[in-house]
């Protein structure tokens, strides 16, 4: 059974372009070991990310996430089985949003604890209007 997990989070500092490569080129190192796929949307400070494998690797790469002392304030969205990944292709897909894009979608999303399974399929069709960069897929 596939399982799928949606946090945010907020950067203890801004990320720039170099520090955000970094962060991506080990985070997709380590989430090819694990078999996560999924999506990390970043924009001044603020983090979305969408994990999906089996439950144990999603929680492995989440307690590491959660100890990670570059970014506070993380909020679990949803989390629960998926009848199949969303990104089955993304060893970690990225895209960067420009503030006001992040601001309008921030507003688009359930609170925490409100995200039902079924929706986090659906997130990707959420995501798709708010994409101004073509995402990365990696």
């Amino acid at each position: 059974m596939l399982y799928q997990l949606i946090y945010t989070s907020r950067a203890c500092v801004l990320f720039d372009a170099e520090a955000l490569t970094q962060l991506l080129t080990k985070a997709r190192t380590f989430y090819a070991s694990q078999h996560v796929t999924g999506l990390l949307l970043y924009s001044e400070g603020h983090f979305l990310q969408i994990l999906e494998g089996t439950r144990p690797e999603v929680e492995t790469v989440y307690a590491l996430i959660r100890q990670d002392p570059r970014h506070e304030q993380l909020q679990l969205l949803g989390q629960g089985p998926v009848p199949r990944r969303a990104f089955p292709y993304w060893g970690m897909g990225f895209c960067e949003l420009a503030y006001p894009v992040w601001a309008q979608l921030r507003d688009t999303l359930p609170l925490p604890g409100q995200v039902a399974a079924p929706y986090s399929l659906s997130l990707r069709d959420l995501l798709e209007p708010f994409v101004l960069h073509p995402i990365t897929r990696e």
